[in-house]
């Protein structure tokens, strides 16, 4: 996608700019892109391990209003 292509050039020039990554999340998780979201978030959560952003996200990727987890119950 076009957004996409956005957050590739600009994490190209602020590779460790964490609110490119967040945006970029997020990105994924509106456009129900669940698989490429958990992807990024195991791997931010392995580089911020404290960082509530992240773990909010994973959160709600997991609940009932993110990916369809049939072992939610």
């Amino acid at each position: 996608s076009a957004a996409d292509k956005v957050y590739d050039q600009a994490l190209d020039s602020y590779p460790e700019y964490k609110g490119l990554w967040i945006g970029r999340i997020d990105l994924y998780l509106n456009s129900k892109q669940f698989i490429k979201a958990a992807s990024k978030l195991e791997s931010l959560a392995q580089l911020y391990p404290d960082d509530l952003d992240i773990w909010s996200r994973q959160a709600f990727l997991f609940s009932d209003s993110g990916i369809n987890n049939q072992q939610r119950y």
